[in-house]
Protein backbone atom coordinates (compact mmCIF):
# COMPACT_ATOMS: atom_id res chain seq x y z
CA UNK A 1 0.00 0.00 0.00
CA UNK A 2 1.10 3.53 -0.75
CA UNK A 3 -0.61 6.00 1.57
CA UNK A 4 -1.14 9.73 1.17
CA UNK A 5 -2.63 11.90 3.88
CA UNK A 6 -4.70 14.94 2.96
CA UNK A 7 -5.80 17.61 5.42
CA UNK A 8 -9.48 18.46 5.08
CA UNK A 9 -11.80 20.06 7.60
CA UNK A 10 -9.04 20.26 10.21
CA UNK A 11 -8.23 16.55 10.10
CA UNK A 12 -6.00 14.22 8.12
CA UNK A 13 -7.71 11.81 5.75
CA UNK A 14 -5.75 8.76 4.54
CA UNK A 15 -5.93 7.47 0.96
CA UNK A 16 -4.34 4.35 -0.50
CA UNK A 17 -2.86 5.28 -3.87
CA UNK A 18 -2.90 1.61 -4.87
CA UNK A 19 -6.70 1.70 -4.59
CA UNK A 20 -7.09 4.22 -7.41
CA UNK A 21 -9.93 3.38 -9.82
CA UNK A 22 -9.33 4.22 -13.47
CA UNK A 23 -12.32 6.15 -14.82
CA UNK A 24 -10.97 6.69 -18.32
CA UNK A 25 -12.39 5.74 -21.69
CA UNK A 26 -9.16 4.78 -23.40
CA UNK A 27 -8.16 5.68 -26.96
CA UNK A 28 -7.36 2.39 -28.70
CA UNK A 29 -7.75 2.31 -32.50
CA UNK A 30 -7.49 -1.50 -32.39
CA UNK A 31 -10.72 -1.89 -30.40
CA UNK A 32 -14.32 -0.63 -30.32
CA UNK A 33 -14.22 3.03 -29.44
CA UNK A 34 -16.38 5.58 -27.73
CA UNK A 35 -17.52 8.14 -30.28
CA UNK A 36 -19.56 11.33 -30.31
CA UNK A 37 -20.79 14.06 -32.66
CA UNK A 38 -19.98 11.98 -35.74
CA UNK A 39 -16.29 12.77 -35.40
CA UNK A 40 -13.93 10.34 -37.16
CA UNK A 41 -12.60 7.53 -34.94
CA UNK A 42 -8.94 7.55 -33.87
CA UNK A 43 -6.50 5.94 -36.27
CA UNK A 44 -2.94 4.71 -35.85
CA UNK A 45 -0.77 3.61 -38.75
CA UNK A 46 2.92 3.41 -39.66
CA UNK A 47 4.34 6.67 -40.96
CA UNK A 48 4.82 6.59 -44.72
CA UNK A 49 7.93 8.51 -45.77
CA UNK A 50 7.39 8.26 -49.50
CA UNK A 51 9.26 6.22 -52.06
CA UNK A 52 7.77 3.07 -50.63
CA UNK A 53 9.44 3.56 -47.25
CA UNK A 54 7.21 2.87 -44.25
CA UNK A 55 8.37 3.07 -40.64
CA UNK A 56 7.12 -0.36 -39.62
CA UNK A 57 9.22 -3.23 -38.30
CA UNK A 58 6.74 -5.62 -39.92
CA UNK A 59 7.59 -4.04 -43.29
CA UNK A 60 11.35 -4.20 -42.80
CA UNK A 61 12.09 -0.91 -41.02
CA UNK A 62 14.41 -0.90 -38.00
CA UNK A 63 11.81 0.81 -35.81
CA UNK A 64 8.10 1.43 -35.59
CA UNK A 65 7.00 5.06 -35.88
CA UNK A 66 3.27 5.42 -35.84
CA UNK A 67 1.07 8.30 -36.85
CA UNK A 68 -1.83 8.80 -34.41
CA UNK A 69 -4.87 10.86 -35.39
CA UNK A 70 -7.30 11.75 -32.61
CA UNK A 71 -10.24 14.16 -32.38
CA UNK A 72 -10.21 14.69 -28.62
CA UNK A 73 -13.81 15.89 -28.27
CA UNK A 74 -15.23 12.61 -29.55
CA UNK A 75 -12.63 9.95 -28.83
CA UNK A 76 -12.50 8.99 -25.19
CA UNK A 77 -11.98 10.87 -21.96
CA UNK A 78 -10.73 14.40 -22.53
CA UNK A 79 -10.29 17.72 -20.74
CA UNK A 80 -11.14 21.07 -22.27
CA UNK A 81 -10.49 24.69 -21.33
CA UNK A 82 -12.27 27.95 -22.12
CA UNK A 83 -10.41 28.04 -25.44
CA UNK A 84 -13.12 25.64 -26.59
CA UNK A 85 -15.69 28.44 -26.87
CA UNK A 86 -13.73 31.69 -27.36
CA UNK A 87 -11.94 33.02 -30.43
CA UNK A 88 -8.75 33.80 -28.52
CA UNK A 89 -5.84 31.37 -28.57
CA UNK A 90 -6.31 29.92 -25.08
CA UNK A 91 -4.98 26.40 -24.61
CA UNK A 92 -4.70 23.85 -21.83
CA UNK A 93 -1.08 24.90 -21.36
CA UNK A 94 -2.34 28.30 -20.19
CA UNK A 95 -4.47 26.82 -17.40
CA UNK A 96 -2.76 25.87 -14.11
CA UNK A 97 -4.05 22.66 -12.60
CA UNK A 98 -3.08 20.45 -9.67
CA UNK A 99 -2.38 16.76 -10.10
CA UNK A 100 -4.59 15.93 -7.10
CA UNK A 101 -8.09 17.26 -6.52
CA UNK A 102 -10.40 16.91 -3.53
CA UNK A 103 -13.46 15.58 -5.31
CA UNK A 104 -17.07 14.64 -4.70
CA UNK A 105 -18.61 11.92 -6.85
CA UNK A 106 -22.40 11.84 -7.17
CA UNK A 107 -24.85 9.55 -8.96
CA UNK A 108 -27.65 11.37 -10.75
CA UNK A 109 -30.56 9.80 -12.64
CA UNK A 110 -31.59 11.93 -15.66
CA UNK A 111 -35.19 13.10 -15.92
CA UNK A 112 -37.49 14.02 -18.78
CA UNK A 113 -37.10 17.73 -19.60
CA UNK A 114 -40.82 18.25 -20.03
CA UNK A 115 -41.55 16.89 -16.55
CA UNK A 116 -38.72 18.33 -14.46
CA UNK A 117 -39.79 21.97 -14.22
CA UNK A 118 -36.40 23.20 -15.43
CA UNK A 119 -35.24 24.52 -18.79
CA UNK A 120 -32.51 24.48 -21.39
CA UNK A 121 -31.57 27.66 -23.22
CA UNK A 122 -30.71 26.00 -26.53
CA UNK A 123 -32.58 23.81 -28.98
CA UNK A 124 -34.38 21.12 -27.00
CA UNK A 125 -37.35 18.76 -26.78
CA UNK A 126 -39.63 17.81 -23.91
CA UNK A 127 -38.61 14.16 -24.30
CA UNK A 128 -34.91 14.92 -23.77
CA UNK A 129 -33.20 13.32 -20.79
CA UNK A 130 -31.62 15.97 -18.57
CA UNK A 131 -29.67 16.30 -15.33
CA UNK A 132 -31.47 18.75 -13.06
CA UNK A 133 -30.33 21.11 -10.34
CA UNK A 134 -32.71 19.38 -7.93
CA UNK A 135 -31.09 16.01 -8.56
CA UNK A 136 -27.57 17.42 -8.20
CA UNK A 137 -28.40 19.27 -4.98
CA UNK A 138 -29.97 16.14 -3.47
CA UNK A 139 -27.02 13.97 -4.47
CA UNK A 140 -24.50 16.44 -3.06
CA UNK A 141 -26.43 16.63 0.20
CA UNK A 142 -26.50 12.83 0.42
CA UNK A 143 -22.70 12.54 0.38
CA UNK A 144 -21.92 15.71 2.37
CA UNK A 145 -21.65 13.82 5.68
CA UNK A 146 -23.46 16.74 7.31
CA UNK A 147 -20.29 18.62 8.22
CA UNK A 148 -20.67 21.51 5.79
CA UNK A 149 -17.13 20.98 4.48
CA UNK A 150 -17.07 22.42 0.95
CA UNK A 151 -13.35 21.79 0.51
CA UNK A 152 -14.24 18.47 -1.16
CA UNK A 153 -15.74 20.40 -4.06
CA UNK A 154 -12.52 21.27 -5.87
CA UNK A 155 -13.86 18.81 -8.45
CA UNK A 156 -17.47 17.74 -8.89
CA UNK A 157 -17.83 14.38 -10.61
CA UNK A 158 -21.25 13.43 -12.00
CA UNK A 159 -22.18 9.89 -12.99
CA UNK A 160 -25.29 9.86 -15.20
CA UNK A 161 -24.94 6.73 -17.34
CA UNK A 162 -26.08 3.69 -15.42
CA UNK A 163 -26.70 5.72 -12.26
CA UNK A 164 -30.03 3.90 -12.09
CA UNK A 165 -27.98 0.67 -11.80
CA UNK A 166 -28.40 -0.21 -15.46
CA UNK A 167 -25.45 -1.16 -17.68
CA UNK A 168 -22.38 1.09 -17.77
CA UNK A 169 -20.68 0.04 -21.02
CA UNK A 170 -17.08 1.14 -21.44
CA UNK A 171 -17.59 2.01 -25.11
CA UNK A 172 -20.61 3.85 -26.54
CA UNK A 173 -21.25 5.53 -29.86
CA UNK A 174 -23.24 8.55 -28.70
CA UNK A 175 -23.63 9.96 -32.21
CA UNK A 176 -27.25 10.65 -33.10
CA UNK A 177 -28.55 9.26 -29.78
CA UNK A 178 -29.24 12.61 -28.09
CA UNK A 179 -27.59 11.63 -24.78
CA UNK A 180 -28.53 13.38 -21.52
CA UNK A 181 -27.29 16.89 -20.83
CA UNK A 182 -27.57 19.43 -18.00
CA UNK A 183 -30.31 22.00 -17.50
CA UNK A 184 -29.69 25.72 -17.19
CA UNK A 185 -30.61 25.55 -13.49
CA UNK A 186 -28.11 22.73 -12.96
CA UNK A 187 -25.36 24.83 -14.51
CA UNK A 188 -26.29 27.87 -12.39
CA UNK A 189 -25.96 25.69 -9.29
CA UNK A 190 -22.61 24.22 -10.37
CA UNK A 191 -21.18 27.55 -11.51
CA UNK A 192 -21.97 29.03 -8.08
CA UNK A 193 -19.76 26.47 -6.31
CA UNK A 194 -16.02 26.78 -5.76
CA UNK A 195 -15.35 23.83 -8.07
CA UNK A 196 -12.68 24.33 -10.70
CA UNK A 197 -13.14 20.97 -12.43
CA UNK A 198 -16.40 19.41 -13.62
CA UNK A 199 -16.26 15.76 -14.68
CA UNK A 200 -19.11 13.97 -16.47
CA UNK A 201 -19.51 10.64 -18.22
CA UNK A 202 -21.43 12.37 -21.02
CA UNK A 203 -20.01 13.58 -24.34
CA UNK A 204 -20.97 17.16 -23.48
CA UNK A 205 -22.56 19.40 -20.88
CA UNK A 206 -24.79 20.63 -23.69
CA UNK A 207 -27.33 18.92 -25.93
CA UNK A 208 -25.89 17.00 -28.89
CA UNK A 209 -27.73 19.31 -31.30
CA UNK A 210 -28.21 22.48 -29.29
CA UNK A 211 -28.50 24.91 -32.17
CA UNK A 212 -24.90 26.08 -31.73
CA UNK A 213 -25.14 28.06 -28.50
CA UNK A 214 -23.23 25.77 -26.09
CA UNK A 215 -24.96 27.72 -23.31
CA UNK A 216 -23.92 25.34 -20.52
CA UNK A 217 -20.26 25.70 -21.44
CA UNK A 218 -20.69 29.48 -21.46
CA UNK A 219 -22.34 29.36 -18.03
CA UNK A 220 -19.51 27.27 -16.52
CA UNK A 221 -16.79 29.63 -17.71
CA UNK A 222 -18.77 32.82 -17.18
CA UNK A 223 -18.83 33.90 -20.82
CA UNK A 224 -21.87 35.74 -22.17
CA UNK A 225 -23.99 33.55 -24.46
CA UNK A 226 -23.65 34.13 -28.18
CA UNK A 227 -25.97 36.88 -29.31
CA UNK A 228 -26.50 38.19 -25.78
CA UNK A 229 -27.20 41.90 -25.49
CA UNK A 230 -24.48 42.30 -22.84
CA UNK A 231 -21.17 41.03 -24.13
CA UNK A 232 -18.72 39.98 -21.42
CA UNK A 233 -15.96 39.60 -23.99
CA UNK A 234 -13.79 36.72 -25.11
CA UNK A 235 -10.36 37.68 -23.79
CA UNK A 236 -9.21 35.55 -20.83
CA UNK A 237 -9.20 38.57 -18.54
CA UNK A 238 -12.89 39.14 -19.27
CA UNK A 239 -13.98 35.55 -18.69
CA UNK A 240 -15.38 35.13 -15.19
CA UNK A 241 -13.77 31.73 -14.55
CA UNK A 242 -10.95 31.28 -17.08
CA UNK A 243 -9.13 28.59 -15.07
CA UNK A 244 -12.03 26.19 -14.83
CA UNK A 245 -11.84 22.89 -16.69
CA UNK A 246 -14.35 20.38 -18.01
CA UNK A 247 -13.69 16.68 -18.34
CA UNK A 248 -16.11 14.77 -20.55
CA UNK A 249 -16.58 11.13 -21.55
CA UNK A 250 -15.28 9.76 -18.27
CA UNK A 251 -16.40 6.25 -17.27
CA UNK A 252 -17.32 5.04 -13.79
CA UNK A 253 -17.46 1.33 -12.95
CA UNK A 254 -20.61 0.27 -11.12
CA UNK A 255 -18.52 -0.79 -8.12
CA UNK A 256 -17.43 2.81 -7.47
CA UNK A 257 -19.68 4.30 -4.80
CA UNK A 258 -20.57 7.98 -4.54
CA UNK A 259 -18.79 10.05 -1.92
CA UNK A 260 -15.74 12.13 -1.18
CA UNK A 261 -12.45 11.03 -2.70
CA UNK A 262 -9.24 12.14 -4.33
CA UNK A 263 -9.07 12.66 -8.07
CA UNK A 264 -5.86 12.22 -10.04
CA UNK A 265 -5.92 14.06 -13.35
CA UNK A 266 -3.36 13.56 -16.11
CA UNK A 267 -3.80 15.65 -19.25
CA UNK A 268 -1.68 15.37 -22.37
CA UNK A 269 0.50 18.53 -22.46
CA UNK A 270 -0.77 19.78 -25.80
CA UNK A 271 -1.37 23.42 -26.74
CA UNK A 272 -4.99 22.92 -27.75
CA UNK A 273 -8.47 23.68 -26.43
CA UNK A 274 -8.86 19.99 -25.52
CA UNK A 275 -6.64 16.96 -25.07
CA UNK A 276 -6.94 13.30 -24.08
CA UNK A 277 -6.86 12.78 -20.33
CA UNK A 278 -6.73 10.07 -17.69
CA UNK A 279 -8.96 10.29 -14.63
CA UNK A 280 -8.46 8.12 -11.54
CA UNK A 281 -10.49 8.27 -8.36
CA UNK A 282 -9.24 7.13 -4.95
CA UNK A 283 -12.06 6.35 -2.52
CA UNK A 284 -11.50 6.71 1.19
Amino acid sequence: MKWIHVERGGRLVAFDLDAAVDCTRAIDPRAPQTAAFGLPPPTHQPLALGGGRVLSVADGASVDCGELRVHAHGAGTHVECVGHIVADDVTLLDVPRPALWAATLIDVVPERLGDCGERYLGKCNDDDAVVTSRAIAAALAEVSEGDGDVSWLEAIVICCIGSDHSDRPAFIDFTGRNPPYLTEEAMVLLAATTAQLLVVDLPSLDREDDGGGTTNHHRWWGVAPRGAATVIGSLPGLVASPHRLICELAWFPATLAAGRMLLLLDVAPIAADAAPARVRLIPR
